[in-house]
């Protein structure tokens, strides 16, 4: 007898059924992609082409990803990320603005010699550079953060 339950205890794993997690959501349909968009920005969009429903807009401060990816500690964590740093980079690239403007109109006046408006000119210039950077972060922190939240409905 208990040979014959030790043999069936064996075989059991062979006839197990696979457990199929209880997902809320399938990825074909709650996956999500940043699409452009012509006036308002890019909209966050779910589903399937053509059959996308639009849930976000990522505004000029990306604040929109983070309502998309709450669920995701990850995908949250990489977009509030993605708002440090384009936060940042809007502040590199008005500071640097205001810099280069400060410069050429100081030279217009000829209150200011060669050296100050170097400063400012490339100061600002700098700035600029330093805010594009930013911006570039900004967008990959971006689509890591879709990356994660896309990843996180398969279950990895």
């Amino acid at each position: 007898m208990r040979l014959v339950l030790l043999a069936l205890l064996a075989v059991a794993p062979v006839f197990a059924q696979p457990v199929t997690p209880d997902v809320p959501c399938r990825y074909s349909d709650c996956a999500i992609r940043v699409e452009p968009a012509f006036f308002f920005g890019p909209e966050i969009v779910q589903g399937a082409p053509g059959q996308e429903i639009v849930v976000g807009r990522v505004g000029a401060l990306v604040g929109g990803l983070e309502d998309v990816v709450r669920t995701s500690p990850a995908a949250l964590e990489h977009a509030g990320a993605a708002r440090r740093s384009r936060i940042a980079s809007l502040t590199a690239l008005v500071a640097g603005g205001v810099l280069v403007a400060v410069g050429v109109s100081q030279a217009y006046s000829d209150s200011i010699d060669r050296r100050q408006f170097d400063v400012f000119y490339f100061g600002g210039l700098g700035l600029g550079v330093v805010g594009g950077v930013f911006e570039l972060k900004s967008q990959r922190e971006q689509s890591r953060a879709v990356w994660e939240y896309n990843r996180s409905l398969v279950g990895e």
